[in-house]
């Protein structure tokens, strides 16, 4: 696309601080909190189309002490991005790019191996969707430039497990359609059960 193209509105941005590419930040105690709702404005959208009972918010805990927390998601029609001779934008297949941050902490007694991170995807209109690994599938996220007043896309990078204790902040990149009137769940697909099913739970700040 045209280097000068100029067009990185940002669409939407629901609650929570700013963090932000399959990244995180050190891990920190699990007594740190929930960062607090920012007001954008933004209508309260429609549930969609996922099962009542499935749904939690801000948090869900499974059997085996992992405690996710959805913090916040943001959307991108477009990413300003590095290269050789200065800056371009890229835009996604869909209609924007969705950025998932979220907390996942270890309230058990026992250190847990790192969770893979396809057991996170974004739910929204019905439609399960797994993150992407590069913006348009060829600008690595590190090339991310953006301006100051946008959500920050950072390096692709994961962790390594938590002790007892233990909390890490996470965030996941999608490449999807707009549904700016449909919740956007981040569905849990966990190997044991949260909150009392096997069945995957779905979570919003």
């Amino acid at each position: 696309m045209p280097p000068g193209h100029a067009r990185r509105r940002v669409l939407a941005v629901l609650a929570g601080a700013c963090l932000a590419g399959c990244s995180t930040d050190s891990t920190t105690p699990t007594d740190t909190g929930t960062p607090s709702p920012t007001d954008t404005g933004t209508p309260t959208p429609s549930p969609g189309v996922v099962p009542p009972s499935r749904t939690f918010s801000p948090t869900a805990v499974a059997a085996d002490g992992h405690a996710l927390t959805a913090e916040r998601w943001f959307a991108l029609d477009a990413v300003r991005y590095e290269t050789d001779d200065g800056h371009a934008t890229v835009e996604p297949f869909g209609d924007r790019f969705v950025g998932y941050e979220f907390r996942l902490a270890n309230r058990g007694d026992e250190r847990r191996q790192a969770l893979p991170d396809s057991v996170f995807r974004l739910r929204v209109a019905g439609e399960t969707h797994d993150h992407v690994h590069a913006l348009r599938g060829e600008v690595a996220f590190r090339r991310a430039d953006q301006p100051a007043d946008e959500p920050t896309i950072r390096p692709l990078r994961w962790y390594e497990g938590l002790a007892p204790g233990e909390a890490v902040r996470l965030q996941l990149v999608f490449d999807v359609p707009a549904h700016p009137a449909v919740r956007h769940y981040l569905a849990w697909h966990h190997r044991t059960a949260v909150e009392g099913s096997a069945e995957p739970a779905y979570l919003y700040p």
